[in-house]
């Protein structure tokens, strides 16, 4: 796995027990910025950590669901983004219907 560097990064250290990628830690701290360094420095959106967790999955769980749809976005459409697509902040109910709308097959 490719390993990228955090240039003018605020990250802190590497979590290696968890085995996350500098995007999981970006995602898991709510810093968008450092997402979009990464993507933008060719990070893999679908690496998982060690429990099986997308970078998109620990945003979500964070709180931070404008990460998380990016991500969500990027898996879609690849990046950099088409230009009619935006990101916007979605609140938590959105995410609950999504959620729910994805464990009954309804998309």
């Amino acid at each position: 796995m490719a390993h990228f560097p955090l240039i003018h990064s605020n990250l802190g250290p590497f979590i290696k027990n968890e085995d996350e990628t500098p995007l999981h830690l970006a995602a898991k701290q709510g810093k968008i910025e450092e997402v979009e360094k990464l993507l933008k420095a060719g990070a893999r959106d679908e690496a998982t950590n060690k429990k099986g967790w997308l970078a998109a999955d620990i945003a979500r769980m964070e709180g931070h669901h404008r990460i998380s749809n990016l991500l969500q976005l990027v898996k879609r459409h690849g990046y950099p983004l088409p230009s009619d697509i935006h990101v916007g902040d979605v609140d938590y109910w959105t995410w609950k219907q999504i959620d729910r709308c994805v464990e009954y097959g309804d998309t």
